[in-house]
C-alpha cells in the first residue's frame, strides 16, 4: 500500500511533463517575423502544424530557425505546453520554444 501511495504521488508530480508541444523529424513551413525590438518575435509553423515562436531577444535563436527553415532541415522540438497571443495578427496563439535539436538529414 505504501509503495502504491509512492507511486501515484509522483504520478501526479510527473503529469506537467508530458504536456509539451513536440514535433520530431519536423521541418519548419513558414516563418513570420515583425520589426521593432518590443514585437521582434518570429513565429515559426511546424509540419505537424503547431506555431512555436521565439522571443525578439533570442537573436542566436531567431538566426538558427532563419537557417533551418532556408535549409530544410528536419529538426525535434519542444515549446511550451500553454498558448500565448504576442498580439500578431496572422498567427492566432504559439507556443514558446524550449528546445530545438537539428537533425543530420
Amino acid at each position: 500500500m505504501k509503495n502504491f501511495i509512492f507511486l501515484v504521488i509522483f504520478s501526479v508530480f510527473s503529469v506537467p511533463a508530458f504536456s509539451w508541444v513536440e514535433g520530431a523529424g519536423v521541418t519548419i513551413e513558414e516563418v513570420i517575423m515583425w520589426e521593432g525590438a518590443d514585437t521582434g518575435i518570429t513565429h515559426f509553423k511546424l509540419s505537424n502544424g503547431k506555431w512555436c515562436y521565439v522571443p525578439g531577444t533570442q537573436k542566436n535563436l531567431n538566426s538558427l530557425i532563419l537557417a533551418v527553415h532556408i535549409a530544410g532541415k528536419k529538426i525535434n522540438v519542444h515549446c511550451h505546453d500553454t498558448a500565448d497571443q504576442n498580439g500578431s495578427g496572422s498567427v492566432a496563439a504559439a507556443h514558446r520554444l524550449h528546445r530545438i535539436v537539428v537533425l543530420k538529414n
